[in-house]
């Protein structure tokens, strides 16, 4: 008996030394310590047997890093060192269903800065690109939010004559919305591309009808109403939230001063 509990304990320690406290990390990330949190979870990966949380994570702090680089030339650089690193894990096939999908979604999140950087004509050009990105995460884990807010944002902030569907945008917000209703992101941006549409009820009775179907949004309230509903949700969300994040508040601060504007 004692021999067991000698090895039980002996196998309990060695797991904890190999495990990884990601929740530790991403209060780092959540606080502003990209370049920490990167050096970390550069330091913790296996190539030989990399792991799918570790590397969608490095992804992540690589998008973060760049955003605050202010030199153009920089900028593309790391871009294109976060893209060529997650390139290589796109297909990842691991038990991490999640993890997977999270890998090919932070690659669209690359691949759409660096393009917007480049310019407009290399933004544009790069949409099919992001679409295909996203159904590829969808294919992967249908149930994870982020890729159908991508899309989303996509149509959001992409004029009608260049091939913005404001009604595609509101479908796939709604998924989003659905699958992580408590998301700040989702609710302050989903309320920004609702005041943006600014379609009354007739207008989206009018389409459904066109359509044979409704976008997934309240047809009984204008966008305008929409989104003060999905802002006040997320104020009221962020109020009863004990483990406030810097990204969380500065989310919640740009959804305080639209919804003082509505």
């Amino acid at each position: 008996m004692k021999r067991f509990l000698f090895i039980a304990f002996f196998i309990l320690n060695i797991f904890l030394a190999f495990s990884f406290d990601f929740e530790n990390l991403d209060n780092l990330h959540d606080n502003g310590k990209y370049v920490e949190t990167l050096g970390i979870l550069q330091d913790k990966l296996d190539k030989a047997s990399p792991d799918a949380q570790i590397i969608w994570r490095i992804g992540r702090e690589i998008y973060y890093i760049t955003k605050n680089i202010k030199d153009r030339k920089q900028k593309l650089s790391k871009f294109e060192e976060g893209l060529e690193f997650l390139k290589s894990y796109y297909n990842f096939n691991s038990s991490d269903i999640r993890g997977n999908a999270k890998i090919i979604h932070w690659y669209a999140i690359l691949s759409s800065e660096k393009a917007s950087t480049k310019g407009i004509k290399e933004s544009l050009d790069n949409i099919p690109d992001l679409f295909k990105y996203c159904d590829d995460a969808i294919k992967v884990d249908q149930n994870y939010g982020d890729p159908y807010y991508l899309k989303a944002m996509i149509d959001d902030g992409l004029p009608t004559l260049f091939g913005g569907d404001k009604f595609r945008m509101s479908e796939n917000l709604t998924k989003a919305l659905v699958l992580d209703g408590e998301n700040y992101w989702f609710l302050v941006d989903g309320a920004k591309a609702f005041i943006n549409r600014g379609w009354d009820v007739k207008k989206k009775a009018s389409l459904s009808a066109k359509k044979g179907k409704n976008d997934g949004s309240p047809q009984d309230k204008s966008d305008k109403e929409y989104a003060k509903i999905l802002l006040t949700k997320a104020l009221d969300l962020f109020a009863k939230d004990i483990n406030q994040t810097m990204l969380e508040k500065e989310k919640i601060e740009e959804g305080k001063k639209l919804l003082e504007k509505l």
